[in-house]
């Protein structure tokens, strides 16, 4: 009689589990599979890698490093890509290649702290608005609302203008008008989840609102805002860049992509490297990110893992 109190069942020995953890293998690896087969996305990966490893080693591997901080040789001017200046020179004498690899970090950097500012504050504020509702919820999303209306290039270059030329300013008012699309993401997640049954055993359990929203809710929107950002990174750069550009965003010598390219304009057609290999390090960013953006979109999206 004594061997009946031996777990007979896969539910008593605990198989359940074992075969649950199976189960987020297979998915992982179903999910790396599906990645893979994107080709640009993995395109994309690549070239987000390289970018990532430019922005660390850059100042350290380029051949004219001083180029970055407004060295001035006259004598070398607007000189064509050669052996000793693989993207030629500016109106300066500057090394081309050199500002380009150096402002990958600049670049880069500039993107990573609008998103993070952005991140901060439309996160909270959505969580906020999707779980408690009522007028609270009515106020931020109005004012979401109002921010989304305005075509972002206009507001950004608006808020700059007046904030002054910089790129501390030009991140600030990038950040201004990014934080509304995190804003209405999360609080459309958050809407979808506070009905979901761990919330309401939270709830019954004693947690507190603040717990409930930020270690049982928010945990389970990261998956869509992590693309989103992986997708934003992109446009980040490419508006940083033209604010740059107008003149209200990094200012020279700063080695800005955007900066670079309005210096270059007036140089064009004869002096063509000046500005191309700027704008080309511009158009393999954006790519890279919304390549590796939309590979991560298809992999992370429920419907398409069924």
């Amino acid at each position: 009689m004594t061997l009946n109190a031996k777990p007979t069942t896969e539910s008593e020995q605990g198989l359940p589990a074992f075969k649950s953890r199976t189960d987020d293998w297979e998915n992982l690896r179903r999910q790396i599979r599906r990645f893979r087969s994107n080709r640009l996305a993995v395109l994309g990966l690549v070239i987000v890698v390289f970018l990532l490893i430019i922005a660390i080693i850059g100042p350290y591997i380029a051949p004219h490093p001083e180029a970055a901080r407004g060295a001035v040789d006259m004598g070398n001017r607007l000189q064509p890509p050669s052996s000793s200046n693989w993207f030629g020179t500016d109106d300066m004498g500057a090394d081309i290649f050199s500002r380009v690899l150096i402002g990958t970090r600049l670049s880069l950097s500039i993107a990573a702290m609008v998103l993070i500012i952005a991140v901060g504050i439309g996160v909270p504020l959505g969580a906020v608005a999707g779980y408690f509702g009522g007028k609270l919820a009515e106020v931020i999303m109005r004012l979401t609302d109002i921010f989304l209306t305005v075509p972002p290039l206009i507001l950004a270059l608006a808020i700059a203008a007046a904030l002054g030329p910089s790129i501390r300013n030009a991140m600030i008012a990038l950040a201004i008008v990014w934080w509304p699309g995190f804003c209405r993401l999360t609080q459309g997640q958050v809407l979808a989840l506070k009905q979901r049954t761990f919330v309401e055993s939270a709830a019954t359990a004693g947690a507190t609102n603040g717990r409930i929203i930020f270690r049982h809710i928010l945990p389970n929107t990261l998956t869509p805002i992590m693309v989103k950002i992986s997708m934003d990174v992109g446009f980040a750069i490419l508006t940083a860049a033209g604010l740059s550009f107008i003149g209200v965003g990094a200012q020279p010598p700063a080695p800005e992509w955007g900066a670079m390219v309005s210096l270059g304009r007036g140089y064009l057609p004869e002096w063509w490297w000046f500005s191309t290999f700027p704008g080309l390090a511009i158009f393999i960013a954006v790519f890279a990110f919304n390549m590796l953006g939309d590979g991560l979109r298809d992999v992370l999206d429920p419907r398409g893992n069924k």
